[in-house]
């Protein structure tokens, strides 16, 4: 009897954040929930093709689950890159599940199914959007703005410069620093 599945093994993967090809605009976002407070958050930033940044957001979503902080976060970052008029986005989120869900072709019946639409729709007016998954060592930035939000005690706030909280994050992505992790071989990820 043949084995279906082949036996995985962990590799070692160095990970870092990458630029966009040139015209695109990478939006990178991430949810936080700190389940002992009732509280979460979302955050996210756009950079263009040479690493700079354009622009930041937070948010303060009181009480929900991680997924739906998640979906918040792409849903703010879409609204924001079509008020921008951004046509070219290359998206990254290390939440896989909140990839296949704007990438499933089926009507979502969850419970953050209006969220999810929302996103779906929105993604539909740009002119070319890719959504991708990325361990969250290439999505630190967004993690820092979404820990941001959780804490903030304003609902939404938008970052023309960066905060200063996240300084060393921008200097480390824009100089390429990788970070080791053990990842399962063949998972499809790109490692830099």
């Amino acid at each position: 009897m043949a084995l279906k599945n082949p036996i995985r093994r962990k590799v070692i993967r160095w990970i870092s954040w990458s630029k966009p090809e040139t015209g695109y605009i990478k939006l990178n976002s991430d949810g936080a929930v700190a389940t002992a407070q009732s509280r979460a958050g979302c955050g996210g930033v756009f950079r263009n093709e040479n690493g700079d940044w354009l622009l930041g957001f937070h948010m303060n979503l009181g009480c929900c689950s991680s997924k739906v902080a998640e979906l918040e976060g792409i849903r703010a970052g879409l609204l924001i890159a079509r008020n921008n008029g951004w046509r070219n986005i290359y998206y990254e989120t290390d939440a896989s599940s909140v990839v296949e869900a704007l990438m499933s072709e089926a009507k979502d019946n969850s419970l953050m199914s209006s969220v999810v639409e929302d996103c779906k729709s929105l993604l539909q007016h740009l002119q070319t959007c890719s959504v991708h998954h990325v361990h969250r060592e290439g999505n630190r930035c967004a993690d820092a703005l979404a820990k941001l939000g959780l804490a903030s005690p304003v609902s939404f706030t938008i970052l023309h410069e960066p905060p200063m909280e996240i300084q060393s994050i921008l200097k480390a992505d824009s100089e390429g620093v990788a970070f080791c992790r053990e990842a399962w071989e063949g998972d499809g990820v790109p490692v830099s």
